[in-house]
């Protein structure tokens, strides 16, 4: 018989797996935000930089549902981490922005996780080059798949 957890696949999914509690126990202990709610500031943050962001425009590259997307904003909206205001002529579309104070969370979030990981990695012995070498050309190659799919 196979063993599976062998498999890289699998591997991979343990790791991140993995990786994502002991996010949620990071943000959790040390700045009081889940590590979904993160993601959901950090996602807001990226977009922002790209141009406006709605909420529609939030919750498809989160991968959940509007309402879902909604709830969270809700959440963080009332935390004054983000702002959430009519864009003018287009309905019910949201046009969704971090507060001052979440863009200092996301900041201290991820300056958080990025000195837990790089502990990890020591402690392990692996380089951030080792996992970039890995990690880049699979996310590259799966970025162009979900592209073609796409079209």
């Amino acid at each position: 018989m196979i063993d599976r957890t062998r498999q890289p696949a699998y591997a991979l999914h343990a790791l991140v797996h993995v990786l994502d509690r002991a996010a949620e126990g990071v943000l959790a202990e040390g700045i009081g935000i889940s590590y979904r709610r993160y993601l959901t500031l950090l996602t807001l943050q990226r977009l922002a930089d790209e141009g406006t962001v709605t909420q529609r425009e939030l919750a498809t590259e989160l991968g959940v549902s509007e309402p879902a997307a909604s709830r969270t904003v809700g959440v963080l909206r009332e935390a004054g981490w983000v702002t959430s205001l009519a864009a003018p002529g287009e309905g019910n579309r949201r046009r969704l922005a971090l507060t001052a104070e979440g863009e200092r969370l996301v900041n201290d979030a991820a300056l958080r996780l990025e000195t837990a990981f790089a502990s990890l990695m020591d402690a392990a012995g692996v380089e951030a080059d080792d996992v970039l070498a890995i990690t880049d050309p699979l996310l590259g190659t799966l970025a162009t798949l979900s592209e073609v799919s796409q079209s």
